[in-house]
């Protein structure tokens, strides 16, 4: 059985100075064989290249390998603003593997200026 991947939950809460949300993907009901999924980051309120980094690529679960992190930059602008958030995306699931129920997170950075 390839497996289901999805993100563990819905969202994720990082803190402005965190430097990298580490967003895992996870592969459930089996891990057989090499399976990969694409993902993208969608701007909602927080804007790639001025709150994160985004990007896209994709992820690569080798043989058994149930758990994978994609690292997405967060960038500390230094000045006090509102939470911010985007969206990452799984799509394209290769190997035989399935997109679980899960396939978008919000991920939410939290503003720790002057605390």
């Amino acid at each position: 059985e390839p497996g289901t991947l999805s993100f563990p939950k819905r969202g994720l809460l990082v803190k402005e100075t965190v430097g990298t949300a580490q967003i895992t993907v996870i592969r459930k009901d089996g891990a057989d064989g090499e399976v990969s999924v694409r993902w993208r980051t969608i701007d909602k309120s927080a804007v790639s290249g001025k709150d994160y980094k985004g990007g896209s690529g994709v992820l690569v679960f080798k043989h058994t390998e149930v758990s994978r992190v994609i690292e997405i930059p967060i960038i500390n602008d230094m000045e006090a603003e509102k939470d911010e958030c985007f969206e990452i995306e799984l799509f394209e699931p290769t190997g035989g593997a399935k997109l679980g129920h899960i396939n978008r997170m919000a991920v939410t950075i939290t503003n720790d200026e002057g605390l």
